[in-house]
């Protein structure tokens, strides 16, 4: 599907097994997590859940979860022939979501549709922290719908990245300032 912007590792940067944790880089950059891996018996299904970003910035984090998933689909369905379905649960708080938990899990469940999985469902999940929580559920399952519906998702959100990371260059970081600080001025007239 063309090379992959994020590298999926086990720990320590070592080659992935099946079953073992994810750790995700981008480059040297370490991007986050997977810790929950879990391989059914026969080996043809895996669960995937609680993708734990590492130290990035909210803004970035926000921007990485479709992509991320789109990778970490690609990179089961390529690496390990023998898996036909892969289980996802979204179910980590964002802490800049300012709307209400189910708002979240319809934005999560469309995402999870839009990679090609089916089976999405959302399930009420208690939690003292976090009112209003949900946890969204969906199974990719290997056919030529779903990969063809990943392969789009994945080239869109790699372009995506991409033109992010051009943007968020220090000289357009000073610009977009200005532009807003100039925008704010010239407002108040």
């Amino acid at each position: 599907m063309s090379s992959p912007i994020l590298q999926i590792t086990g720990p320590e940067r070592r080659p992935y097994r099946l079953g073992d944790p994810m750790c995700i880089y981008d480059g040297e950059r370490h991007v986050g997590d997977v810790q929950q891996v879990r391989v059914r018996p026969g080996g043809h299904e895996v669960e995937i859940e609680n993708f734990q970003p590492a130290n990035t910035p909210l803004r970035e984090r926000e921007s990485l979860g479709r992509l991320v998933l789109a990778e970490l689909l690609t990179f089961v369905f390529e690496n390990f022939p023998s898996v036909q379905a892969v289980q996802i649960t979204l179910s980590n708080s964002i802490e800049a979501f300012q709307g209400p938990g189910i708002a979240l899990a319809k934005i999560r469940a469309d995402v999870l549709q839009s990679a090609g999985c089916v089976a999405v469902s959302t399930v009420a999940r208690p939690h003292a922290a976090y009112p209003g929580h949900f946890a969204v559920t969906g199974v990719w399952t290997y056919s030529t719908a779903s990969v063809a519906a990943l392969q789009s998702m994945l080239l869109a959100e790699r372009a995506a990245y991409r033109e992010r990371g051009r943007e968020a260059s220090p000289e357009d970081g000073r610009i977009s300032a200005l532009r807003r600080l100039l925008r704010r001025l010239l407002g108040r007239r």
